[in-house]
Parts: C-alpha cells; structure tokens; sequence
C-alpha cells in the first residue's frame, strides 16, 4: 500500500507541476489507487496490468444489475413492503 500510495502521490505532484496550478481534483487519482491496491493484494498485479480484470468486473456488474432488472420473481416486489414494516 506504501508503495502504490508513493507512486500515486509523485503522479499527482507531477501534473500539479505541470499545469502550474495549486489547486488539483483529486478524486480520479484516489479512485486509480483504490484499484492500484485491490489489483496488487487480490491480484498480484498493478492496477495498469489489471486494467482489463477492473474492466470486466465492471460489464459484470451491469449485466447484473440487468439481470435483476429483467427477472423478477412473483411477489417480490411486496417482500422490500414487508421488511419496511417490520422494521417500523
């Protein structure tokens, strides 16, 4: 995690110096080092070499959610009702 963290904060520097500003979003470089760790700890690998696993996890992830949109079971829509009024 140090070590992907440093490279994350030499890049963000970088570009800091680079387009001459004091001010940088951040956000995108957060979210490529998040992966950056997840692909180094699960995968052996950099998030750059895992790039395309993140890619399909992602089309897996809509193709779910498709999936689940698509099908539905009889009823189900009403146990989401009873689980409300149980909890109230």
């Amino acid at each position: 995690m140090v070590e992907c963290t440093k490279e994350m904060l030499e890049s963000l520097q970088n570009s800091r110096m680079e387009c001459n500003k004091n001010e940088v979003e951040i956000g995108e470089y957060f979210t490529k080092l998040t992966a950056d760790i997840i692909s180094r700890t699960e995968f052996g690998t950099s998030y750059k070499k895992g790039k395309q696993i993140f890619h399909l996890l992602t089309q897996l992830q809509g193709l779910c959610a498709q999936a689940t949109r698509q099908h539905s079971l009889p009823g189900s829509r009403y146990v989401y009702l009873c689980v409300i009024q149980h909890m109230m």
